[in-house]
């Protein structure tokens, strides 16, 4: 059944001609390398996105490894490099290296191949630059999260305790780097769950329990669930079939500015954008805003500067603006990369003026 599905798939994409890839190698959960390809072409006046083939790495992940590994793929199954118009990957630099990487070998096949880093990626490496102040919450976290679910013991009385106390949530979550959604969702799950976290480590005489009593270290704790909620938001939003660079680009134009009206805000004293924090300023009588303010100003700022750095927008999305009004653009402009486009596009235009 796969072999007729991929049968069917790859004769899908002989017939269209153009196509573009998508490329990721990562580790499983066994410590192997794993080498996924998704693909996408148009089929019926309509783009088509679907996974193409997913093959093990035995031994090294070098950029020949990884660019032998697709050509054998390619070759194998009629598939051309002149035809590729695109390559999106992780950026790692045996995707992106300057001399030896996956993309540089397929330029030397395929010169007018267009190389894109993830925006997924990039937007995870710019939320990775974290205050010491707002790290230190962070890590304290991670160590509490361990302690807690690392040992299955721990697991089970935690789980039993928030059953008999009627929490919300019986469980904590461990904290990935690799998963872009991890941070979020265990500072949101600790924040919710900090007074059954605080007993319990009180009753093992933790020494993190006192955390939990200094309201300017929970302040961080709820400034950082929100953020983060908010980064989760937008990243589930970057993601789904049929997303575009033009539709990526304008979330994430639309979050930077968020990031400044937050700011401005932030200097006005209104914090209604972060709930958790709001809530739990609200009932301390320990610790204010104007105690915080400076350093979640900062933090927003570097963020956003982060987000400029690695996501600008005068580099290429600019190019493909005129996607979002192609009535005012020349042909000329676009290129001629895809045989028929430029007469396309000329077919478009005239439609608005009858």
């Amino acid at each position: 059944m796969s072999k007729n599905i991929l049968k069917r798939l790859v004769h899908q994409v002989i017939a269209a001609n153009k196509f573009f890839i998508q490329i990721d190698e990562s580790v499983d959960i066994q410590n192997n390398a794993q080498l996924m390809v998704f693909i996408r072409y148009r089929n019926t006046d309509d783009f088509h996105e679907e996974f193409l083939f997913c093959e093990p790495l035995l031994t090294t992940a070098t950029g020949l490894d990884i660019f032998n590994k697709v050509d054998g793929f390619f070759r194998k199954n009629n598939l051309a490099w002149c035809n590729c118009v695109g390559i999106c990957s992780d950026g790692a630099p045996a995707m992106l290296g300057n001399r030896i990487g996956f993309c540089k070998r397929v330029q030397e096949v395929n010169s007018n191949v267009v190389i894109i880093h993830c925006f997924l990626y990039r937007e995870n490496l710019a939320t990775r630059i974290i205050q010491p102040e707002l790290f230190l919450v962070l890590q304290d976290v991670i160590q509490i999260v361990n302690f807690i679910k690392s040992r299955a013991l721990n697991s089970r009385i935690f789980h039993a305790m928030c059953n008999k106390m009627g929490s919300q949530y019986v469980n904590l979550l461990y904290h990935s780097d690799v998963r872009w959604l991890s941070r979020g969702k265990i500072l949101t799950r600790v924040m919710s769950l900090r007074f059954e976290i605080q007993i319990f480590l009180t009753e093992k005489k933790h020494s993190l329990a006192d955390k939990f009593n200094d309201d300017s270290w929970v302040a961080k704790l709820a400034f950082l669930s929100d953020i983060f909620g908010r980064l989760n938001e937008l990243n589930i939003e970057m993601q789904g079939k049929n997303r575009t660079m033009v539709d990526i680009g304008k979330k994430i134009s639309s979050f930077k500015q968020k990031l400044a009206l937050w700011r401005e805000k932030m200097f006005q004293g209104k914090i209604a954008t972060f709930p958790l924090l709001s809530e739990f300023l609200e009932d301390s009588t320990k610790v204010t805003l104007n105690d915080l303010k400076l350093l979640l100003q900062e933090y927003l700022a570097k963020l956003q500067l982060e987000l400029d750095r690695y996501i600008p927008e005068s580099v290429e999305l600019s190019k493909y603006s005129w996607i979002r009004n192609p009535f005012e653009i020349s042909v000329h402009e676009v290129g001629e990369d895809i045989c028929g486009f430029q007469e396309e596009l000329l077919d478009l235009q005239a439609s608005q003026r009858i």
